[in-house]
């Protein structure tokens, strides 16, 4: 009798452990279905970062070139503003000159002379609106 007691403690401890055994297998393939999935998603987002970093790259690239066109252009609206200020010097010297020469007004009397004068004080007059020296002037 006690033999059959002793098989049936060891039928029952067999039992349970072919249940802990099963159960343990069953957690292992949740874990393993799990590490694929965490697997998975690394490579996806692996995958993601590189193309992040190649967008990031093609920006920097980019913005390096919006850059180097906007000191150039920097550059090329330096120069214009130094040619327009030298040619209003010119353009303020040219009228100074013209008045001071004409300051008994001959040359506008003269037919001939007049014509031409007229016609060049009308010119610099015209380009006098373009003059730095007097937009500066007028927005004071």
């Amino acid at each position: 009798m006690i033999e059959y007691i002793f098989i049936v403690f060891l039928f029952i401890a067999l039992v349970i452990s072919i249940i802990s055994i099963y159960k343990l297998k069953n957690k292992n393939e949740e874990l393993v279905a799990s590490n694929k999935e965490v697997t998975d998603e690394n490579i996806r987002l692996e995958s993601s970062c590189e193309k992040l970093i190649e967008t990031n790259e093609k920006l920097q690239k980019n913005a390096n070139e919006l850059f180097e066109a906007a000191e150039s252009r920097d550059k090329m609206i330096d120069s214009y503003e130094g040619f327009i200020q030298g040619f209003s010097d010119n353009l303020t010297t040219i009228d100074t000159q013209l008045t001071q020469l004409d300051n008994k007004g001959s040359f506008r009397a003269d037919d001939e002379v007049g014509f031409v004068f007229t016609t060049i004080k009308l010119i610099l007059d015209k380009l006098q609106e373009f003059n730095v020296n007097n937009a500066e002037k007028k927005e004071k």
